[in-house]
């Protein structure tokens, strides 16, 4: 788990959710609301352009620990040596990267407009064309056009659950936000809550079953087993979450309700940044799909770096 590259993919995707998630909650659950004060509105905007930055330098850092493990040099020789060139230019990840940048990059320029429903839509494609350089976009056929499908809607659905947490912190913790107006937005984000774990559960399921083949790989396979820890942690957010919707919801708008639903949904965050830690090691393992693909006899086979993700 200390490889810097399995750190920087958890950070780079880490930062993509919460940039489109702090936005589809600012968007979709509180300005409908007109519930965000000035407080609020200081908070959210500092955590979008924060996490767009982290993208940003995150990003660059995968490029360039990527390229260097491809050409097995340092980091620098692979910036000089032109292996960077060679990834952005001659690979699909980084196709992707370079459009992705110039999402994010239009994302950020609609965002200094204040444009928020473009700037939340760039952001999410952002998010979702990460999953085209994932294991489920290197299948080919149908059924790698249904893998991609399912594991684009799992990145944005995981942008609008982990991604939202944080700026419904922030507008629970305003203090120039009413309360009712801030029961309001919780009672609003727990509606797209159930929405983003559905999809969670199911693309979940789709993509867990294509990259084992079988129940008994999550045992029995290095890749399973980081899979059942990310499983487990995923089942202790929906604890969580499952708290703040049946028992903190309906106590509010009482101080301590809001306080409540302000611990767990820190704890929620905390997990999911240990998902977004899982995955990133996921995305440079070999599931056992592609192992039994490649050898035909459940060995390691190939795999190509520039075709991983998380």
């Amino acid at each position: 788990m200390a490889d810097p590259l399995i750190l920087a993919r958890a950070v780079h995707l880490a930062a993509s959710a919460l940039m489109a998630g702090a936005l589809a909650f600012d968007v979709v659950v509180a300005r409908p609301l007109a519930a965000a004060g000035r407080v609020y509105r200081f908070a959210v905007a500092r955590l979008i352009w924060g996490m767009a930055a982290v993208i940003l330098v995150s990003g660059l850092a995968w490029l360039l620990l990527l390229s260097a493990g491809i050409a097995n040099v340092p980091v620098a020789r692979a910036l000089t040596g032109g292996t960077v060139t060679i990834v952005l230019t001659d690979t699909r990840f980084g196709n992707v990267w370079l459009i992705r940048g110039a999402l994010i990059a239009a994302a950020m320029f609609a965002l200094a407009l204040k444009w928020k429903w473009p700037a939340l839509i760039l952001s999410a494609a952002a998010l979702a064309a990460i999953a085209i350089t994932a294991h489920a976009g290197a299948r080919n056929g149908l059924i790698g056009w249904g893998l991609l499908a399912s594991d684009m809607l799992h990145l944005v659905a995981a942008g609008l659950w982990l991604g939202s947490l944080p700026a419904l912190a922030i507008l629970l913790a305003a203090s120039d936000v009413e309360p009712r107006l801030r029961a309001a937005g919780t009672r609003r984000f727990s509606g797209l809550g159930i929405v983003a774990v559905a999809i969670l559960i199911v693309s979940g399921f789709v993509n867990a079953w294509a990259m084992l083949g079988q129940p008994a790989a999550l045992i029995e396979t290095s890749y399973g087993r980081v899979l059942s820890v990310k499983l487990a942690l995923f089942a202790a957010m929906l604890v969580c979450a499952a708290t703040n919707r049946l028992y903190w919801t309906p106590r509010l708008p009482s101080p301590k309700a809001f306080a409540g639903i302000v611990r767990l949904a820190s704890i929620e965050i905390a997990l999911g940044l240990g998902i977004m830690l899982a995955v990133g090691a996921l995305g440079i393992m070999a599931p056992p799909f592609h192992t039994h693909a490649e050898t035909g006899d459940g060995g390691m086979g190939s795999f190509h770096p520039a075709d991983r993700r998380d």
